[in-house]
């Protein structure tokens, strides 16, 4: 009686870890952004060949210590064209907070934009970018480090065979543009 208790919990969970919630499906349009004082903080997806694309999940935070303010989405139009590079960063020290794309059958690929904002009284600095996340047609799960923000994205899509698309982040240390006195008290 015990193994087949353990065995059920282990099912239960087992199943519970692959039941993901995707943002979206194969094919439709992503418009997400993080709820309100938050910036994204882990990109999960999956690349399908039978669908030639790929769905995703975010997961977002508050950064510790600072509100999310003067959000705003990138310039005109996607940062990227059909089956080509992507390289996008967020202006001053704005990071992501949300993302937006539409899937294209024909080319088999996505176009990108980027939701970004400032984190008040905050410095964003010593940027660089991850090596990639993801291979071709493999899974991506990425999450930013503690304390860390994304401002930017490169990306290439790769035509035959793998119609699918390769990821780096350019990630950034937050901090605080506060200044605290030996007894913890923050200066204005």
């Amino acid at each position: 009686m015990l193994e087949f208790c353990f065995s059920l919990l282990l099912w239960s969970v087992l199943g519970l870890a692959q039941a993901q919630t995707w943002q979206h499906d194969f094919h439709q349009n992503i418009n997400f952004t993080c709820p309100t004082d938050q910036i994204l903080s882990r990109l999960e997806s999956e690349h399908d060949n039978k669908h030639q694309d790929r769905r995703w999940y975010l997961q977002c935070t508050k950064p510790k210590l600072a509100s999310v303010t003067n959000c705003e989405w990138n310039g005109i139009g996607y940062v990227n064209d059909w089956d080509g590079f992507m390289l996008y960063q967020c202006s001053d020290d704005k990071v992501i907070s949300g993302i937006m794309s539409v899937f294209d059958g024909y080319h088999k690929d996505r176009r990108y934009r980027f939701y970004c904002c400032d984190v008040a009284d905050s410095v964003a600095h010593s940027c660089a970018f991850t090596s990639y996340q993801n291979d071709y047609n493999r899974k991506l799960d990425y999450e930013v480090p503690n304390g860390w923000a994304i401002k930017g994205v490169f990306s290439h899509h790769w035509n035959n065979p793998h119609e699918d698309r390769r990821f780096k982040f350019e990630i950034c240390k937050l901090d605080s543009l506060q200044c605290e006195r030996p007894d913890n008290d923050i200066l204005e």
